[in-house]
């Protein structure tokens, strides 16, 4: 192998590295801030130093999945952390997580757990709808 093939082959190392953590910068701050209606690819983006587009296909190369796959996923996490943990009703977690209809997060509860958030809250044990459990 020639030296320019070495040096071009590190560099392309150093850049799949340099990706690696921008991906994990940006994954980390989608779990961080899944909660906010104005969380943007273009604001993500912007964190990592990339533009829109690439940050979405480098997202789609390293994990298979688009940007608002991981956003979805990243709610539907932290709405199942809030069923189990706090007496919050639906609409209120649903808001507390950005979305701006019950109806939007209850589709996209339903389409990650295959069931409803209040189905889901019924499952694993906090109480019903927003009521501390009396029994």
């Amino acid at each position: 192998m020639t030296t320019e093939a070495i040096s071009r082959q590190e560099g392309g190392e150093r850049g799949r590295a340099a990706d690696d953590r921008r991906i994990g910068v940006a994954l980390d701050y989608v779990r961080v801030h899944c909660g906010n209606a104005q969380l943007s690819l273009g604001k993500v983006a912007a964190l990592v130093n990339l533009s829109p587009s690439h940050l979405q296909r480098l997202l789609r190369q390293w994990t298979g999945h688009s940007y608002t796959f991981h956003i979805r996923v990243a709610r539907v996490a932290k709405a199942k952390r809030q069923l189990m943990e706090t007496f919050l009703t639906i609409k209120e977690i649903s808001a507390d997580l950005g979305y701006a209809r019950t109806s939007h997060f209850d589709r996209e509860f339903r389409r990650e757990t295959g069931m409803t958030p209040t189905a889901w809250r019924r499952g694993n044990g906090s109480g019903s709808e927003g009521e501390p459990s009396l029994s």
